[in-house]
């Protein structure tokens, strides 16, 4: 897939240029190094939304469902979440 393939030219068209893609990417990595969840499946939806337009993208799209059922009603910041995008320590597994 080179940059004058089908597939580039409709990321360029979807919104995906390199100026598109690193705005979207810092967006979602500052949600989620925030421990923001609801928001962070809510731009990565947004993202899939467009990138599926080119590409096949169920299974990720499924799994994304997954996880938005899995965070219904969790209370935020997420301290996971903001351990794999934020600055923070590692949470603990155990209270105390």
């Amino acid at each position: 897939m080179g940059p004058n393939s089908r597939e580039w030219i409709r990321l360029d068209e979807v919104g995906w240029d390199p100026d598109g893609a690193r705005l979207k990417s810092d967006t979602i990595a500052a949600e989620a190094g925030a421990g923001k969840l609801e928001s962070t499946l809510r731009l990565v939806n947004s993202a899939l939304g467009s990138l599926s337009e080119v590409f096949r993208l169920e299974p990720i799209k499924e799994f994304k469902e997954f996880l938005e059922t899995f965070v219904k009603g969790r209370s935020e910041p997420e301290p996971y979440i903001q351990t794999l995008f934020g600055p923070g320590p590692i949470p603990s597994l155990t209270p105390g």
